[in-house]
This record gives C-alpha cells, sequence and structure tokens, in this order.
C-alpha cells in the first residue's frame, strides 16, 4: 500500500523536496499489469512505466495517488491479472507471429526469458501485476477533501470533463480534483512553477478531445503549471527530458 500521509505534511514534504512529481490515476497504474494483446500496451510504454517507477524507488521522483486510486487499484487487480492471464495463453496458444513477438518483447522488458513460452505462460501475469503493486508502494497517498468532493459533484451536474453523461464518472472527477487542489496548494506554499508536475490517465476518452486536453482542464492545468500525459512515454518525456 502506498505511504499515508497527512495531506499538510504531503504539501510541506513536496515542497520541501522540489522533485519532479507524477499523479496517478487507477488505470495508469493498472496497464502495467493489462492483457499484452491490447493495442496500447507497448513495450515502449511498459519501458516508461518501469523507468518511471525505478526514478520513484530511487527518490528521484514523487509518486502520489489518491487513497480511491489505490482502493480501486486493490479491487480490481485479480480481474486484470485474470484477463491477462488468459491473453497471454490467447497468444502463445496461437499463430500470430506479430502477437508472439510483442509478448516476448514485452516479457523480456519484465526480466522473463523471453524464448521460454512456459516460462511466460507461467509468470507474465504475476510479475506485471506485482511491477503494478509496486507503483502504490512506492507512492504517497494523498486522501480527498471535502471541497475535492463537492468540485467533483459539480463537474459531475454540469457534465465538464472527465464528466460524461454516459456513466458513472464521479470517481474520476473526484481523483482530478484531489490532485488539482493537492498542486494548488503546493504551488501557494512555494513549489516553484517550474518544478515539473504531470497527472497521467489513459482515459483519453474522458479528458480529452480529438486527443487534447479539454478546454476547461487545460485553463485548470495550464494555470497550476501542471501537464497531462495519456500514457507513461509521455510522462517520462515531460519529467525527463532529455
Amino acid at each position: 500500500m502506498p505511504l499515508r500521509l497527512d495531506r499538510d505534511d504531503l504539501v510541506a514534504r513536496t515542497i520541501e523536496a522540489n522533485l519532479a512529481t507524477i499523479c496517478l490515476d487507477t488505470c495508469s497504474i493498472l496497464d502495467l499489469a493489462r492483457d499484452p494483446a491490447r493495442t496500447n500496451i507497448t513495450p515502449q510504454e511498459q519501458a516508461s512505466s518501469l523507468f518511471l517507477l525505478s526514478q520513484a524507488e530511487q527518490g528521484n521522483l514523487l509518486s502520489v495517488t489518491s487513497e480511491r486510486v489505490a482502493d480501486e487499484h486493490s479491487r480490481n487487480i485479480t480481474q486484470v491479472q485474470n484477463e491477462t492471464e488468459a491473453g497471454v495463453n490467447a497468444i502463445l496458444n496461437g499463430t500470430d507471429q506479430t502477437d508472439i513477438a510483442k509478448l516476448q518483447h514485452l516479457s523480456s522488458i519484465f526480466g522473463i526469458t523471453s524464448s521460454d513460452s512456459e516460462a511466460i505462460r507461467s509468470d507474465y501475469a504475476a510479475i506485471t501485476s506485482d511491477m503494478s503493486k509496486k507503483w502504490l508502494i512506492a507512492s504517497n497517498a494523498i486522501r480527498e477533501s471535502r471541497q475535492d468532493s463537492t468540485r467533483a459533484s459539480s463537474r459531475v451536474v454540469n457534465n465538464l470533463a472527465p464528466s460524461h453523461r454516459a456513466g458513472d464518472s464521479y470517481s474520476d472527477c473526484v481523483i482530478l480534483e484531489c490532485y488539482l487542489s493537492f498542486v494548488e496548494e503546493c504551488r501557494v506554499g512555494g513549489l516553484p512553477q517550474e518544478t515539473r508536475i504531470v497527472f497521467v490517465s489513459s482515459n483519453v476518452r474522458d479528458f480529452t478531445r480529438f486527443g487534447v486536453l479539454h478546454s476547461d482542464l487545460a485553463l485548470s492545468f495550464g494555470s497550476l503549471g501542471m501537464s497531462y500525459a495519456a500514457n507513461m512515454v509521455d510522462a517520462s518525456r515531460i519529467l525527463f527530458p532529455t
């Protein structure tokens, strides 16, 4: 589980550390453990996620998750692991050489011998699930405030991104508001505007329109010196530019 700190303590710690900071939604962490047959699960994406995880573990990157993200992850990781096991078996039992080559490449990234199909079959889902859990261990958990909940409800009522009329999006809204208020408190408290902060969510359908962050979100992010990344590849480029 993530390190749970009092909100004021985490703000103070963030300001003092003055490190590049990553704010994660549930999908961005679960993606590390997902079925390799998915189009968004690429070797570049998983390598970037592992790179950023290593930076967080080494103290070069501050990782923040809301407590709601941690709870959602714990409720969903078993199902994700089961789906990944089924996906791996389907690929290995099939004849599509492109899918097999992709799975072998992904396996090598996670330290599994890519030429050993039985090792991949038995280990891939468990290892990727464990790596996904490591993101939570390396993160600092922040609890949503009443104000976060109120603002999230307002987003839902007014159908503002990431809210949408097609389903229940309150959870996405309150996670976002939790991060926005946290970053605002850090900036007001003295965290330099140039210190990089990225919110990562692969839920592009709700956060973007035609690949661009929704206008109301862009305004909020811009005022806080905060960036949005749809994947770990983009997050890595923003947080650790070469």
